[in-house]
């Protein structure tokens, strides 16, 4: 896997803004219809990637720090928000290690509290070895859990792939989680059949709330 370098900092600051600004406010019909809402790291160059051979660097310096002030300045205006509701609620901030970009505010009502209450494998993790925890509020608590991709074992077949390069990278990376023996579930893939599908780690993920 190559990397990209990123370019137009200035142009990045003003996108974190216009992110936070459109972010921090919860659209309240809206939630109260599906009982959750969430909100990823919508920046560019980092929204919306194409799957290539090549991924840009994730942020690092004050574009990191910025983007890390986001997700609490959004994390805290729906915690304001969510406390008028009267209700017990879920409210969480996602942080992926080392894959901040990945990283969301995840909040929820109703049955999607437990949905989202288990909806990762914890571990034990030392805090004070993260710098992104560090960097973050003292108000946060926080667990640890794997950071996870996934891939299903069935639609690792060269029919299902436009170019034959993303093929044997995939299918590298199957036979890497075969071999290591990955954790892997059976459950429904998109067409409703029963599929055996592998979950790749990653690095961490920090469930953190006030």
């Amino acid at each position: 896997m190559r990397f990209k370098k990123i370019r137009g900092h200035s142009r990045i600051q003003q996108n974190i803004l216009k992110w936070i600004d459109n972010s921090i406010d919860l659209d309240i019909e809206r939630f109260k219809e599906f009982n959750y809402q969430y909100e990823k790291i919508n920046i560019l160059p980092w929204m919306n990637q194409p799957i290539t051979k090549s991924q840009l660097i994730e942020p690092n310096g004050n574009t990191k720090k910025e983007i890390l002030n986001g997700l609490e300045i959004i994390y805290d205006n729906w915690k304001s928000q969510l406390e008028k509701l009267g209700q017990p609620y879920y409210l969480k901030i996602w942080l992926n290690e080392p894959r901040i970009t990945k990283s969301e505010v995840v909040c929820g009502i109703k049955e999607k509290i437990l949905k989202f209450e288990n909806s990762f494998s914890k571990i034990n993790c030392e805090k004070n070895n993260s710098n992104i925890i560090t960097s973050m509020s003292s108000d946060f608590k926080w667990e640890c859990a794997v950071d996870e991709d996934f891939i299903f074992e069935s639609e690792v077949s060269q029919e299902n792939f436009l170019h034959l390069d993303e093929f044997f990278s995939e299918r590298r990376l199957l036979n890497k989680a075969i071999k290591k023996g990955y954790r892997n579930e059976i459950v429904e893939n998109s067409s409703g059949e029963k599929a055996k599908v592998y979950f790749i780690p990653k690095g961490k993920i920090w469930i953190g709330g006030k």
